[in-house]
């Protein structure tokens, strides 16, 4: 049997690697939705933000990517719902990124 100690400092180990493999994913995820955007595919990129947001539902770059999507795709209503919902987690930039993007589309 471990002891206490042991038992403790493996426990620590497990968690730091868990938010390591979290944090790359989250910074994989990101990368392929950039890439989907720089080819002009959109609906995959809202797919893909929709699934990683099932897991980091409070991540606001995945938020502001879905918007993004939406926008890009011509669902304007829907993107400016979901908008107001997400607004008062968004940081000011972030806020200011959807308004270039979503406005470029009109």
């Amino acid at each position: 049997r471990s002891t206490p100690i042991k038992s403790s400092a493996a426990s620590d180990v497990y968690k730091r690697q868990s938010a390591y493999y979290e944090n790359m994913y989250l910074r994989l995820v990101k990368c392929c939705i950039a890439n989907k955007f720089d080819n002009h595919d959109y609906a995959a990129a809202q797919k893909t933000a929709v699934e990683a947001l099932a897991r980091e539902p409070y991540d606001t770059d995945l938020m502001v990517a879905l918007t993004i999507s939406m926008c890009k795709q011509g669902n304007r209503n829907l993107a400016y719902s979901y908008f107001c919902r997400i607004k008062p987690q968004l940081a000011e930039e972030q806020i200011d990124i959807l308004m270039k993007h979503c406005q470029k589309n009109k």
